[in-house]
């Protein structure tokens, strides 16, 4: 962690609230920057992947940082297993996230091999996963409960990572309706 960032202020307790997830009773949007590293910008290698989490402010909110093995991250790529640390403005571990090594397109008729992550809050307690579904052209996930029970979907677009748009992902209710939106912003040629 940079000790140059401005954080936000730390949250007064809410009822009911996990520990270090205050903040996200208070804000109704994050962004997410990643940390580029100059060898992966010019390179293939594959980095451990850090990210800045921040509010709408420009204030940070948590900071993340992917665990994983050289070897998978450098032959796996973006199917490689990892752990993603979350962590708050007084480096308490807030979230972590945990995705095994898995196929990354499995046939339909293989659902144990479809990509999954779980998702603990506080590390060591799950409190979800989100679950890769069959999708033919546009890719699709579920969100899970602790108990493994669906409670949201995602739809993605068709176009993907690598072409020059925005893609833009629903987050639904299971009867279709919105309720949230996330979009990776397209950042041009030289850092995609």
């Amino acid at each position: 962690m940079s000790s140059g960032d401005q954080w936000m202020p730390v949250p007064t307790n809410v009822s009911g609230c996990p520990p270090g997830l205050e903040y996200l009773a208070q804000i109704d949007q994050l962004l997410i920057h990643q940390k580029v590293e100059l060898l992966e910008a010019f390179t293939d290698w594959e980095g451990q992947n850090q990210y800045v989490v921040k509010n709408t402010l420009g204030q940070q909110v948590y900071y993340a940082q992917e665990r994983s093995g050289c070897l998978e991250r450098q032959c796996c790529k973006n199917a490689r297993s990892f752990e993603m640390r979350i962590v708050d403005n007084t480096n308490k571990d807030v979230i972590l996230l945990k995705r095994p090594l898995r196929c990354r397109d499995p046939c339909w008729c293989c659902d144990c091999m479809k990509q999954y992550m779980e998702v603990e809050s506080p590390p060591g307690q799950p409190v979800g996963y989100i679950k890769a579904e069959f999708a033919c052209v546009n890719p699709s996930y579920e969100i899970l409960d602790h108990s493994m029970q669906p409670v949201l979907k995602i739809q993605g677009p068709c176009c993907g990572y690598g072409c020059s748009c925005s893609p833009k992902y629903r987050v639904t209710s299971l009867d279709g309706a919105d309720v949230g939106l996330i979009q990776k912003q397209w950042s041009g040629l030289i850092k995609e």
